[in-house]
């Protein structure tokens, strides 16, 4: 099994997901063996409170889990797989974060010093895939993904989208040239990831054994969707920095061993629930483990999605309303067309 954790990664930037420019080319083409999720967000819109929860069974009801329970890594740990963690973002010490969680891997390799686009991480997931056991193994990648400073995430070839090729859509005419080329770096990155797990789902194929791999990002992106704000910050959240994708693959092996698993690609789901998703695709089963709360399960149950504090429907509305306030004239620039005129 194989877990990808994206990073600042936006649904909305995706062509996949019906994002007008082509930045999913190679995962477009594989369409037909992608499980592609359109209902998923991010419980929170900053990597380490993502993360916390994601990598854990801690949640809303229950943040003592976060110790009582074991971490997804530990899980795996203790059903008897080989674990890996190969991550482009650095695996601080200290056990108030996420990292403490991803260092329980039987292996880690920390390739952040680097200061490189992700495909450095394709050499030692190589190593990890191709190395001899007598055990299943766990993957987890972490990647730099689409995190700001957008045009140093992909190499100079990946310079797609520029100025002399604007694509960008007729929605948006109204950007400085200096938000075009964020928008453009943003979406070279989006392209640059869609390489990299093309690549990945790639080499797994060609070992021809049931394998499955699931894709998320931590959070989203707010990239001058309609304010001239590029990132993510909890004090003016939108919906577009906690709607996420979530993809999952199968190997033809693994569809045909787990008839039980359900694709319902419009389910609503948060990532919070991830560890029960990766429970049940790895067929554990665990005091504790609920069905419902898998993503894959013929039993799912929609529940409550939260975003920090907020419900994700309060964000949405508050989505709505913030772009209505910057649609409408202000005061000033009222008067100031009118003495122009």
């Amino acid at each position: 099994m194989v877990l990808v954790i994206g990073e600042s990664h936006a649904r909305r930037h995706m062509s996949l997901y019906g994002y007008p420019r082509d930045t999913n080319p190679l995962l477009s083409a594989r369409r037909g063996e992608l499980s592609v999720y359109t209902d998923v967000v991010s419980p929170q819109v900053h990597t380490i409170p993502v993360l916390r929860a994601a990598l854990t069974f801690a949640d809303w009801d229950h943040p003592e889990r976060l110790t009582t329970y074991p971490s997804l890594i530990e899980l795996f740990n203790r059903a008897g797989f080989e674990t890996y963690v190969i991550s482009n973002q650095p695996l601080l010490d200290g056990s108030s974060s996420y990292d403490a969680f991803l260092k329980l891997a039987d292996h880690t390799v920390d390739l952040s010093a680097r200061k490189a686009p992700d495909g450095i991480l394709l050499p030692p997931f190589e190593q990890a895939l191709t190395a001899p056991s007598d055990r299943p193994k766990l993957i987890v990648l972490h990647l730099m993904g689409c995190h700001i400073g957008y045009k140093y995430r992909y190499p100079a070839d990946f310079d797609f989208f520029t100025r002399l090729n604007d694509t960008l859509p007729n929605a948006q005419p109204d950007l400085t040239p200096e938000a075009r080329t964020t928008v453009d770096e943003y979406d070279n990155s989006v392209r640059y990831n869609d390489y990299l797990l093309s690549t990945l789902i790639a080499r797994i194929e060609r070992e021809h054994t049931p394998a499955a791999l699931i894709y998320f990002s931590d959070h989203g992106e707010e990239v001058n969707e309609f304010r001239p704000f590029n990132g993510h910050a909890y004090e003016k959240v939108t919906s577009y920095m906690c709607e996420v994708p979530f993809l999952v693959w199968l190997s033809p092996d693994f569809r045909r061993m787990r008839p039980d698993l359900r694709f319902d690609l419009t389910r609503p789901y948060s990532t919070v629930d991830l560890p029960y998703t990766m429970a049940n695709l790895a067929a554990l089963r665990f005091q504790g483990y609920d069905d419902t709360r898998s993503l894959l399960s013929p039993h799912f149950r929609p529940r409550p999605r939260r975003v920090g504090e907020l419900p994700y429907e309060t964000v949405l509305d508050m989505t709505r309303k913030a772009k209505e306030r910057q649609r409408a004239p202000s005061f000033f620039g009222s008067l100031t067309r009118r003495f122009a005129e």
